[in-house]
């Protein structure tokens, strides 16, 4: 549900989980209604009800330390989580106090080329590029999380970071760095996803702007026959 947009449906499934883990009994339920919370505080963070997905994402990070220690795996993806809910909510310092240090433990337990190193680089660049004079390490994290992505998935789930870099270049004047990287979503794009999707007309529209910044008018022209 949450990754064709249906948030409502996902908190739905959500609230469901947590009401059944609390109904269960044993070893077992404290576990569930951890992770149960972590998938609630999230749909909640995307429907934007911060403050109950806070609540609910505080106490997960606090049930995963007390049951299974600071540098477990469910543990650090509660916090992984909380650091992403403060960048969503407009405080991205907040996010990066949580996610900075996180990032190393992430790395040291889940591996230098894992999809939650890569998630962590990516939340990281949300936070920086919204922060002044941080757009460089907005853009450097954006890059680690593609590179990440790449080995640990596929090319496709490095889609968003790879937009995100061009995007970061062309808004700093650096449209001849951008453009490879705007052919590379292209393709990406042109191999997995729906062409007449509005989102990969806005990759087509940035990647013509981008090319005439840069005199290429004949790329341009193409490209605009595709919108």
């Amino acid at each position: 549900y949450r990754s064709q947009g249906r948030h409502e449906d996902c908190y739905r499934v959500a609230q469901q989980s947590v009401e059944d883990a609390q109904r269960l009994a044993g070893p077992a339920s404290a576990a569930l209604l951890q992770r149960s919370l972590v998938r609630r505080g999230t749909s909640a963070t995307d429907l934007r009800r911060y403050d109950e997905a806070e609540r609910d994402l505080l106490e997960a990070v606090a049930m995963a330390r007390r049951a299974q220690g600071e540098m477990h795996p469910e543990t650090l993806k509660a916090q992984q989580a909380l650091g992403w809910h403060y960048v969503s909510r407009g405080e991205p310092e907040r996010g990066l106090a949580i996610l900075e240090p996180v990032g190393e433990r992430v790395r040291e337990v889940f591996g230098d080329n894992s999809q939650e190193l890569a998630r962590n680089w990516y939340n990281r660049g949300n936070a920086y590029s919204v922060l002044d004079g941080r757009w460089e390490s907005a853009l450097e994290a954006y890059r680690e999380a593609a590179r990440i992505y790449r080995q640990a998935a596929s090319r496709s789930i490095a889609i968003g970071a790879l937009y995100n870099v061009a995007s970061l270049l062309q808004q700093h004047g650096r449209c001849a760095e951008a453009l490879p990287v705007y052919a590379e979503v292209e393709q990406i794009w042109r191999e997995t996803r729906d062409l007449r999707h509005q989102m990969f007309r806005r990759v087509y529209i940035d990647l013509i702007d981008c090319a005439l910044e840069t005199g290429d008018v004949q790329l341009a022209r193409e490209r605009f026959t595709e919108l």
